[in-house]
């Protein structure tokens, strides 16, 4: 948890003083104050006089729409009209926010009405501390368990890798698969949590986590944030994932290898098979090696010398890794073993 997280949990309950939150953080008086300046400039806290001291306190949250339905009586484009015509929504949303919004909120219901299979959905809509939030909360069979059933996958984590390449979808005539992808890359944060599996992708970090978590969530929950104050845009989002933007293809991705561990290392062929499926969908690949330590010879060699033989066509590139991983890929690209 960050400083700006644990003051925020300070103020949950108790509106309190840069002095009074120094001495429970544990944290010298300039340095709370230098974040509380911060906070205060992106909404997330507000300040008053108590006598002859100022406190600070969290700003309250207004609810911009919430709903209890069922999936065949609203579509996606009518809750977003709805949310649309909310004055908060129009007023206190910057537009380029709004227009994220526009585009994640619609992917996200829709995902819950066309492939749940749940007998409701529940949505709010909020404004709180600086962030526009939003819930789609299903009651059916659960994304990650849909996505493990339908590619024949063996466990539900590597539904999630499969969902986090893009172009991967279990209705491949009604739609892309690019929803979930391109969402988790405009958020700031985008939680999913399915029958006791929480995926989290955290892009003030950057990270991505995976949990199990109890008690089991029946069904999927999405959470999505992002900041009133971003400047993210959903063209440049778009463009990011496309060797040529002028033509507007989604021919790029980013793969977290993080996501593929299983054990201690990632060593074996069958790891790097599995990360590299469907991937000839793209013509540049590109493999971040954040959080990983150390890879095996066979996985760097499938990787980039077996199956760069077998798909010539796709470019392999790769960021973030360590000098013990850097080795190994050398190796695999210069066709040796140790």
């Amino acid at each position: 948890m960050d400083i700006e997280d644990r003051i925020k949990q300070e103020l949950t309950n108790t509106p309190t003083s840069t002095s009074e939150l120094a001495e429970r953080l544990g944290v010298s008086r300039v340095y709370v104050s230098q974040k509380l300046s911060k906070m205060l400039k992106k909404g997330v806290v507000e300040k008053q006089r108590s006598g002859k001291s100022v406190i600070y306190s969290l700003k309250t949250g207004k609810t911009i729409f919430e709903l209890v339905f069922h999936p065949d009586v609203l579509s996606e484009s009518e809750l977003l009209m709805r949310v649309r015509e909310n004055r908060v929504f129009r007023q206190e949303v910057p537009e380029n926010v709004r227009s994220i919004f526009e585009y994640a909120f619609p992917e996200m219901m829709n995902n819950a009405i066309e492939h749940a299979k749940s007998e409701k959905i529940w949505t709010k809509v909020e404004v709180a501390s600086g962030v526009l939030h939003f819930i789609v909360r299903d009651f059916g069979i659960g994304v990650f368990r849909n996505v493990k059933e339908k590619f024949g996958l063996d466990t539900e984590i590597d539904a999630i890798t499969e969902i986090m390449k893009g172009k991967n979808t279990t209705e491949p005539r009604a739609h892309t698969g690019m929803g979930i992808f391109f969402t988790s890359k405009i958020a700031d944060r985008l939680k999913i949590k399915s029958f006791g599996l929480d995926f989290l992708v955290d892009n003030t970090l950057p990270d991505v986590f995976v949990k199990n978590t109890e008690p089991l969530l029946e069904g999927t929950e999405v959470s999505f944030e992002i900041a009133l104050n971003s400047q993210k845009k959903v063209s440049q989002i778009f463009q990011s994932f496309s060797i040529d933007p002028e033509e507007g293809d989604f021919d790029k991705t980013e793969i977290k290898v993080k996501l593929y561990k299983y054990g201690t290392i990632y060593v074996s062929r069958s790891q790097a098979r599995m990360m590299l499926a469907r991937l000839d969908k793209f013509k540049r690949v590109i493999l971040d090696f954040s959080g990983v330590e150390d890879i095996g010879q066979a996985f760097a060699d499938e990787v980039f010398r077996v199956y760069k033989l077998a798909h010539p066509e796709v470019e392999i590139e790769y960021r973030n890794a360590s000098s013990a991983v850097e080795f190994m890929i050398k190796l695999a690209k210069n066709g040796l073993e140790i």
